[in-house]
This record gives structure tokens, C-alpha cells and sequence, in this order.
């Protein structure tokens, strides 16, 4: 029996590499979520705000932008972005 030897056999075989989920490029609903929360974080340090206003701004644009850009790699955490 002749065996070509480019080409392995058995268990041995090497598997190609699994490329990363690449982000879904047609969720526009993430990517507006993504600019809101980017505007609500920016926002706290153009406008005056009061101590408390301003610690609930930037805390929540920065939680807005950290889920919207998670949910566009993981689809399940979808969920948490719209809520």
C-alpha cells in the first residue's frame, strides 16, 4: 500500500486553528447602544452635574458601552444589552 507522506494519518493529525468570532457587523441596535453610552460618559465632563448626577453618568455610559461592545461578540449577553 503507498502512502503519500504530505498528507498525515491517524489521530496525530493537526487540526487548523479556529479563528475568533468576528463581531456582527449588521447589529446597528449595539453600535447605536455603543454611541449612547459613549455620549453619557462624555457628557458628565462637558455639562456641569451635581456630585451624585455625575458619578451615575459616567458609571452607567461607561456599563452601556463595556455590554454593547461584549454583546456583539457574545450573543447571549444581547439580552443584557437591551435591558
Amino acid at each position: 500500500m503507498m502512502t503519500n507522506e504530505s498528507t498525515p494519518i491517524g489521530p496525530s493529525s493537526p487540526r487548523p486553528p479556529v479563528p475568533p468570532p468576528a463581531p456582527d457587523r449588521d447589529g446597528w441596535p449595539r453600535w447605536a447602544n455603543l454611541v449612547l453610552g459613549a455620549w453619557l460618559f462624555i457628557s458628565t465632563f462637558i455639562w456641569p452635574h451635581g456630585s451624585s448626577a455625575a458619578t451615575n453618568s459616567w458609571i452607567v455610559g461607561l456599563a452601556i458601552v463595556v455590554v454593547s461592545i461584549i454583546a456583539m461578540y457574545v450573543p447571549w449577553f444581547r439580552w443584557l444589552n437591551t435591558a
